[in-house]
């Protein structure tokens, strides 16, 4: 299992039609496995927006037409600045698990790290579909595990 303290999970561009919390506002099979996983382990966790930055899990959040692919590369280091900043004002230097791709993880998480954060990225280098697979694998393998203790 993790020893990670919280989780960080990109947004996704599938939404729903009505403003709702920011759970149940993303609508991706990517995004609704890493929340599945996150709940499992009992972590506090966030969402990455390209949008709003960093979003608790029950914030109130209107749909929205934007993505990180809509930033440049210095844009997204600004966007990554304002999100460790939002980040460590929400948490202690802690472990972290973070569930996003390149375009959130590429200035945040060594951000992070030079901060005291421990970033922990279990989905790196994988494809999408094979991130939904991992994602699956993870959640068995802990609940066996818990069956098993």
């Amino acid at each position: 299992m993790s020893a990670a303290s919280i989780a960080l999970v990109a947004c996704c561009s599938r939404k729903a039609r009505e403003p709702m919390s920011a759970r149940d506002l993303y609508q991706g099979d990517l995004f609704r496995k890493s929340v599945a996983l996150v709940e499992q382990r009992r972590l506090p966790w966030f969402v990455l927006s390209a949008k709003h930055g960093v979003l608790e899990p029950g914030e109130l959040v209107a749909p929205y037409n934007f993505a990180m692919a809509d930033l440049g590369r210095a844009d997204r280091e600004r966007w990554a600045r304002r999100a460790c900043t939002a980040i460590a004002l929400l948490v202690e230097p802690c472990a972290v698990l973070m569930l996003a791709g390149v375009p959130y993880r590429e200035w945040l998480a060594p951000m992070l790290e030079d901060r005291g954060f421990v970033v922990e990225t279990p989905l790196v280098g994988l494809g999408i579909g094979r991130q939904k697979q991992r994602l699956v694998e993870l959640a068995k393998r802990e609940a066996n595990q818990c069956a098993q203790s």
